[in-house]
């Protein structure tokens, strides 16, 4: 939707300068920070056993997703808003595949944690890809912080 607002003129990406997102909180920092980091998620790593956080090393694994088309996250479900049916995944072999499914195997969200958080997974084989507006710890800035 926003590429299409954008080429139809409807929209504009504004980027703002060093000191204004220094300065910026709440509602326009997360707003700022999604629209600078496209409509994808990314893969973050993982808190092991004793709560430290382990970053992805690169293994070159086709099975492995590395970053995907963002998700909406609403109450109906958490997938790609881009394409209905379905999202673009990129893998550590770095090939794209069109994915049906947010599952990676038999179990695992690609974009959410085994607890069902858009948050960092909590183990190494818990895989979760998450939009550009979140940390690792989950949501970067309240909407109403304000």
């Amino acid at each position: 939707p926003l590429a299409a607002d954008l080429a139809a003129g409807r929209a504009a990406l504004v980027l703002p300068s060093r000191e204004a997102l220094d300065s910026a909180s709440g509602e326009q920092l997360s707003e700022w920070l999604k629209s600078m980091g496209g409509s994808y998620a990314y893969r973050v790593g993982y808190f092991d056993a004793d709560g430290d956080y382990q970053e992805v090393m690169f293994t070159g694994d086709s099975q492995s997703p590395l970053m995907a088309d963002a998700p909406g996250l609403a109450p109906h479900g958490v997938q790609s808003i881009n394409h209905p049916g379905g999202q673009n995944v990129l893998d550590q072999g770095l090939s794209v595949r069109f994915r049906t499914k947010v599952l990676n195997g038999d179990r695992d969200h690609i974009f959410l944690n085994i607890e069902g958080e858009h948050a960092a997974g909590l183990g190494p084989k818990d895989i979760a890809l998450i939009r550009s507006e979140y940390t690792p710890k989950g949501r970067l800035v309240p909407v109403d912080a304000d």
